[in-house]
């Protein structure tokens, strides 16, 4: 007969098989669920890392300097100025405190001015006042526009300000952990090789989204990009961005 301490752990194990089922099975309807003066603030970081030979023509010269990883940090704060009715959001996107650093060596830089933005409620770019690309003002990701549950897959293209340039991402939901005590939404991030017709270099990025299913906004983003240059070789250079929320 089985002991009350082998009974106990085999009904753990269960309720744990069962915790993990209704997890994947559970849909979440994901926007962006914010009211006028929500706030978030984020620590951005780009990692810039040399590994190999850059070619001839590059911009960056490091010949004289024992140096392979440049870094960008700085705080951003998104702002709610306005909800409208049909859910469109209207944003304010600070940036203070950005500093360069190259080796042992970090220099200050001036911060750019403030900007607005209105985004629908899955994070599409309605309108900015800067005339950018929707990936590089936006919230970098996109959420899907129907429930979706572990294991589902979106896409979503870009507007860009070339034509010529087709950005597309794919979103894939792939589970639910807990960040610190709160619980948070896996979703991977891919953007298959885009290439520049100016240049003919190709650039790819991947990663993740940490994302509060209360709000729809990230607690964490971690994208790495990788390119190729014209001739078809690696670009030596890999970059690494990273956006953590500050907790309040």
């Amino acid at each position: 007969m089985m002991s009350s301490i082998g009974l106990a752990v085999v009904l753990s194990g269960v309720l744990v098989i069962m915790t993990h089922i209704q997890s994947t099975q559970k849909e979440y309807t994901l926007k962006l669920n914010l009211k006028e003066g929500d706030t978030f603030v984020y620590d951005m970081k780009i990692i810039l890392s040399v590994r190999g030979e850059l070619p001839k023509n590059a911009d960056i010269d490091l010949s004289q300097a024992n140096i392979n990883n440049f870094t960008y940090t700085q705080t951003t704060t998104w702002k709610v100025l306005r909800v409208e009715e049909n859910g469109n959001i209207t944003m304010e996107v600070t940036m203070t405190d950005p500093v360069l650093g190259a080796g042992e060596f970090e220099m200050a830089r001036s911060a750019p001015l403030p900007r607005r933005i209105t985004l629908k409620p899955n994070g599409e770019v309605v309108a900015s006042n800067e005339g950018k690309s929707e990936f590089d003002e936006g919230i970098m990701y996109i959420l899907p526009k129907k429930p979706v549950k572990v294991g589902d897959q979106w896409s979503h293209v870009w507007k860009t300000t070339n034509p010529e340039v087709v950005l597309k991402s794919e979103f894939k939901f792939v589970g639910v952990e807990k960040l610190g005590e709160k619980e948070v939404l896996r979703i991977e991030f891919k953007m298959p090789p885009v290439r520049n017709p100016e240049t003919n270099e190709t650039t790819s990025m991947e990663g993740f989204i940490l994302l509060d299913p209360s709000t729809g906004m990230a607690r964490r983003i971690e994208y790495k990009m990788k390119g190729t240059n014209p001739d078809g070789t690696p670009n030596p250079i890999e970059t690494i961005l990273l956006f953590e929320l500050k907790p309040k």
